[in-house]
């Protein structure tokens, strides 16, 4: 059996929401999964997976790691990146439309439809 280039490491079902919080909350779920909730770590390892599979630009992994991962505002990202905070809003945002044609690209391949 071939593996797609697509292919994630669980075969649990995610909503764009429930990836995007396991990326702002990385020290949180890693503190869930130590008291046992394991299935955590799955969420975690495809929220990664789905944000490597997303392909995104330099600015848009800068954008995440200031704005999900560290907790800056917008306002503060797009001074550390000499960008407006709309251009931070907007790099999110086409972030958050590549992570989702990636869960739907595996929703396909769970149904057995072919990648385009």
């Amino acid at each position: 059996m071939s593996v797609s280039k697509l292919s994630r490491v669980t075969e649990e079902h995610y909503t764009l929401a429930e990836i995007e919080k396991a990326l702002k909350n990385t020290d949180l779920m890693y503190s869930y999964a130590e008291a046992g909730e394991l299935d955590v770590l799955h969420l975690m390892l495809d929220a990664e997976l789905a944000l490597k599979l997303a392909q995104p630009t330099d600015i848009q992994l800068k954008t995440v790691d200031l704005v999900w991962r560290k907790g800056y505002s917008l306002v503060e990202s797009g001074k550390l990146l000499s960008v407006t905070p709309q251009a931070v809003k907007f790099n999110l945002n086409l972030l958050k439309v590549k992570l989702q044609k990636v869960l739907d690209e595996w929703t396909l391949l769970d149904k057995g439809e072919t990648e385009k």
